[in-house]
């Protein structure tokens, strides 16, 4: 068996926590994984399986630095498991299939990291160009305004929903944002109705830092009715619940329950 992680993370709304157990739950039915949960302090009904190892460690931020929590927790994450591949699974995504250790590491060649590439949105109809956009406005404006962006033809938007990448992968880029975060005015860009996240830091790794070294994944691995046209399509393999910052709703969460149950499951 490949020696994998799925790595999940909550913290600030309670909401947040409870959409996290449903992620927790699927990822327990679906994968063989060890599942590693970071969370902030509360009380949490965490379900009593060998394979979750839970760590009450971040703090509640609600910052314009917030997003920078959920890398604090990967940081964490490299210290606590000896995982070669892991699994980055946001708090409001679910696996909805099986996912064997053997075919996820399988999606990460040399170890370094893969992610579905976000090519449409249809709150505002949103195609690549308009992505890359976007891109220069923010992320590149935020991080480093001198450097030059990628052309539009070669610029992907990875959405960090799902995200595969060797444990030493995720090691070298959390030590590259260590040392160009300081750089980095939040509080500015929070008054210019603008929130950074982990997002905008992969994107600048991913586009302008190591173009062509980021695995394409197909749309079934992140699957989300504000991406996707058609949704659900058939043939999904984690359904993504993306609230756009906004903690999920009751009905999310009970949505999330409906498709980690109703697919095909087989408890490892």
């Amino acid at each position: 068996m490949a020696n994998v992680a799925v790595v999940i993370v909550s913290f600030g709304n309670p909401a947040y926590h409870s959409a996290a157990y449903e992620s927790v739950f699927s990822a327990l039915d679906h994968t063989d994984a060890e599942i590693v949960f970071l969370t902030d302090i509360g009380e949490f009904n965490v379900p009593d399986d060998s394979r979750i190892r839970h760590y009450q460690v971040l703090q509640n931020d609600q910052s314009p630095r917030r997003f920078m929590t959920k890398l604090e927790a990967w940081r964490i994450c490299l210290t606590e498991t000896e995982a070669d591949v892991l699994i980055l699974l946001d708090a409001d995504a679910v696996f909805i299939t099986t996912a064997g250790s053997s075919e996820l590491s399988g999606l990460v060649p040399e170890k370094k990291m893969a992610m579905v590439e976000q090519c449409f949105l249809s709150q505002f109809g949103w195609e690549r160009f308009d992505y890359w956009r976007h891109y220069c406005e923010t992320s590149l404006a935020a991080i480093n305004s001198r450097e030059k962006p990628p052309s539009p033809d070669s610029f992907r938007f990875f959405n960090s929903g799902f995200v595969v990448c060797g444990k030493t992968y995720l090691g070298d880029f959390l030590t590259w944002v260590d040392s160009v975060i300081h750089q980095v005015d939040f509080d500015l860009a929070a008054r210019a109705g603008i929130t950074i996240t982990d997002q905008d830091f992969i994107q600048f790794w991913c586009n302008n830092l190591h173009p062509n070294q980021t695995s394409v994944l197909d749309w079934s691995w992140n699957h989300c009715s504000h991406w996707d046209r058609g949704f659900p399509r058939p043939g999904a393999r984690v359904i993504h619940f993306s609230s756009f910052y906004h903690a999920p709703t009751p009905e999310v969460i009970a949505s999330m329950r409906i498709a980690r149950t109703r697919g095909t499951k087989r408890r490892y």
